[in-house]
């Protein structure tokens, strides 16, 4: 069994995948008045009515992960039993996963399509590469799985650095580390973000200086899963709730990469407690 960390965090992922990728955050919030939202299943007609929505998982029974869900699922396993798991072995998972005839079978985001593409390009002498600079939360996984393991930041940049080469991950790392060492603070945050982009520092401010979701929101540009737009939303939702499972609640409602940034908030929140069912499942 994975330690209570990974349990939480994945478990976290998988109670959003029932509305994961609703853009639509006015039909969630009103159906949250009389339907559970964690841990359902994905719905075609639901997908099929509401819009903008995408609904990349079709079939997917109940406690399925995202694939940045799985992909931590897998560097964790593999890093877990071989503490010398390189980031050219982290390249080698992905790739095989995502190529044609790999071994995973649900969706396959930007990052595992390029990557796939290159490698191709690459066995065919093409020298036309997309350059891999990906923005999403999927370079946080590393970070996760070296939490959970007493791994170093810069170990878990080196895997990050597999889909991505920007230093901002980093850097959030290491505020990720100060805000799960400290007592939960307002400006603890705010008085460290000084190492960030400005676009970053502007906009995770407001989601910790605006207290109102909806109003704070009008100021997020989004809610996809990139990192510019989706740490705010984590931000707000971690200093907003005392517990994990509120912050769940509310995260599953403002739409778009719930499942995402649940991987996030299962970190913050660390050894909160999940209903036991989850557990089973």
């Amino acid at each position: 069994m994975r330690n209570k960390l990974i349990e939480n965090i994945l478990l976290s992922n998988a109670s959003q995948l029932g509305f994961n990728w609703i853009y639509n955050s006015e039909f969630l919030k009103e159906y949250a008045k009389k339907n559970e939202m964690l841990m359902k299943v994905p719905n075609e007609e639901m997908y099929r009515k509401v819009k903008p929505s995408y609904h990349a998982y079709p079939n997917a029974p109940l406690g399925t992960l995202s694939v940045q869900g799985e992909i931590l699922k897998w560097l964790y396993d593999n890093w877990e039993k071989d503490s010398t798991y390189s980031p050219h072995e982290y390249y080698n998972l992905l790739l095989n996963a995502f190529k044609p005839g790999g071994f995973y079978y649900g969706y396959v985001e930007s990052y595992g399509r390029i990557l796939v593409y290159n490698y191709l390009a690459n066995e065919m002498k093409n020298k036309d590469l997309i350059p891999l600079n990906d923005d999403q939360l999927v370079g946080f996984m590393p970070y996760l799985a070296a939490k959970a393991l007493n791994k170093s930041n810069n170990e878990a940049f080196e895997f990050t650095k597999v889909l991505t080469k920007d230093e901002t991950y980093l850097e959030l790392f290491n505020l990720l580390d100060l805000v799960i060492d400290n007592k939960k603070s307002d400006d603890l945050i705010l008085n460290n973000l000084n190492k960030l982009n400005n676009d970053l520092i502007d906009k995770i401010r407001n989601g910790i200086l605006i207290k109102d979701t909806d109003e704070f929101l009008k100021h997020n540009d989004g809610t996809s899963c990139s990192v510019i737009k989706s740490m705010p939303i984590i931000f707000h939702l971690y200093l907003k709730h005392d517990n994990l499972l509120d912050a769940l609640k509310e995260n599953v409602v403002i739409g778009g990469a719930s499942s995402d940034r649940a991987l996030l908030l299962g970190f913050l929140y660390k050894n909160d407690n999940l209903p036991s069912d989850w557990f089973y499942l």
